[in-house]
């Protein structure tokens, strides 16, 4: 059974024996996901860290890495998987899934080069639950369609929210520049250079990580290119 742990007692009554108790804290709300990250942080050990993607945890498991002992799971917070305009800008929320930008409203026209992108990730299973968040953060094959889209992640912490250009949001070595209690909470895309377009090199079209991957965004003027913006990963 799935319950709350607070009312386990009350709902399952006594045991002659407990092998073992698994727990899921989920968050309903920003604020209360905030929270529970400062509270884990906290207690965090020497060498301890946040992982954030489902990709990262089955490589962790696949490969022999430390799985964390505690999960916390975000997938009820509605807003964050949300996909508006704001600001003249595409605003999508880190929980929306690769295979929902199909279904976002004039995103092929102003944004095709991520459209491109996020289906030629994984196949169809991974692409109902992936995210644009996870992806950023470990920074895969949306990042050059992104950065040729001049991207923005939105990111909330203690002391608030900041939007970082994508450009900035990488150190030198690829990893994000953030705090281990920041949450990705959005990413959003210009939509000023009406053409976009997306190209990989990889073993397969499909399922496989490219090897070499570009995004290129621009303003044609008759033959005459008035604007490019070129993602190269």
């Amino acid at each position: 059974d799935n319950l709350d742990a607070i009312t386990l007692e009350a709902a399952l009554g006594s045991f002659d024996l407990v092998t073992a108790v698994y727990l899921l804290p989920y968050a309903t709300s920003k604020d209360q996901l905030l929270g529970m990250f400062r509270s884990v942080y906290a207690n965090l050990v020497a060498g301890g860290r946040f992982i954030a993607g489902g990709t990262t945890l089955v490589r962790m498991k696949r490969w022999g890495g430390n799985v964390p002992p505690v999960l916390v799971y975000i997938g009820r917070i509605a807003e964050l998987k949300e996909v508006r305009e704001q600001d003249g800008r595409i605003l999508f929320g880190s929980l929306a899934t690769h295979n929902r930008f199909r279904t976002a409203v004039g995103l092929g026209d102003r944004a095709a080069a991520l459209l491109d992108a996020a289906q030629e990730i994984a196949g169809p299973a991974v692409r109902n639950l992936a995210t644009i968040g996870g992806n950023v953060y470990v920074n895969l094959d949306l990042v050059p369609p992104l950065l040729a889209l001049e991207a923005r992640v939105h990111v909330r912490g203690q002391g608030g929210e900041a939007v970082i250009p994508l450009a900035a949001f990488y150190d030198a070595q690829g990893q994000p520049k953030i705090q281990p209690t920041d949450l990705i909470v959005g990413i959003d895309v210009a939509t000023d250079l009406p053409r976009s377009a997306y190209q990989k090199v990889a073993r397969r079209r499909a399922v496989s990580r490219a090897i070499a991957a570009a995004g290129v965004a621009l303003d044609l003027d008759g033959d005459t290119i008035r604007e490019v913006r070129i993602g190269i990963g």
